[in-house]
């Protein structure tokens, strides 16, 4: 289940937690649902609204975008494409200072390669950019952080409904299914799993109702054994010359699809 992001700025979640340096990935699921700039992800300086990194959508300009600044410069890697009112996979690549790429359902945009490195980050949000009213217009689902570039396979993964527990969970810094708390309370706090330690998010947005906005189900990997026969002598071929080769058993671990959430 997501959560419902109505533009209000009452209806965004924020926790005073200081970023991880380069590199760092952003992804989630996003449904938007409305015209204006929306902050699906970001990282930012209470201090200053001129010091951030956003993962955001602009129905203006119809780009998503990977976006650092600083008081002096601002550089965005941008890819066009995000249709509204559809569920779409959305990443940021934060490989370096001067490496920042988004990625919208399998596509990277062009890379963009300004050396930006905001400084004072001291908060993580969702559903909108620290001291601005980029409030989301829709809904979000499974935003997650790892503190590493992730690969484009590890992004396919993603995109083809992987959970995102199971994609590099050494590197995960906070992630949350954003379905833990009950519905319809307009200001509850969400329980982030992360890497060195828990943190909350307060002031969450209501979850949405019906089956038009729930995102792609979350596919989990188990492993079941199954039994193969292999030859006890290589070489050895089963009646021929009147011979036969030896067989025994060895159990392997073969992955299967399960775990739907």
């Amino acid at each position: 289940m997501p959560r419902h992001y109505a533009s209000a700025s009452t209806q965004w979640s924020r926790a005073a937690k200081t970023p991880p340096a380069f590199p760092f990935t952003f992804a989630c699921w996003a449904f938007i649902d409305a015209n204006g700039l929306s902050t699906l992800m970001a990282f930012g300086n209470t201090g200053s609204g001129n010091e951030y990194h956003t993962l955001n959508y602009n129905s203006t300009s119809g780009n998503t975008a990977a976006n650092s600044q600083t008081s002096v410069t601002a550089r965005s890697s941008t890819i066009a494409g995000l249709s509204q009112n559809r569920w779409s996979a959305i990443a940021g690549i934060w490989a370096a200072a001067n490496s920042r790429q988004v990625w919208l359902n399998g596509v990277f945009g062009t890379a963009e390669t300004t050396s930006i490195s905001p400084s004072g980050l001291n908060e993580y949000s969702l559903g909108n950019q620290v001291t601005y009213s980029n409030y989301l217009n829709g809904h979000l689902a499974w935003p997650t952080v790892w503190d590493c570039a992730l690969s484009a396979c590890e992004l396919w993964a993603f995109l083809s409904s992987k959970d995102p527990r199971q994609i590099r969970p050494q590197n995960i810094w906070a992630q949350t299914e954003l379905s833990r708390d009950e519905v319809n309370r307009a200001s509850t706090a969400l329980n982030y799993s992360a890497r060195s330690s828990a943190f909350t998010m307060p002031g969450a947005a209501t979850q949405p109702d019906g089956s038009a906005r729930l995102p792609p189900p979350i596919i989990t990997i188990q492993r079941r054994p199954l039994l193969h026969f292999v030859p006890e002598q290589a070489g050895s071929t089963p009646g021929v010359g009147g011979g036969g080769a030896v067989f025994r058993s060895q159990v392997f671990h073969s992955p299967i699809i399960g775990g739907a959430q």
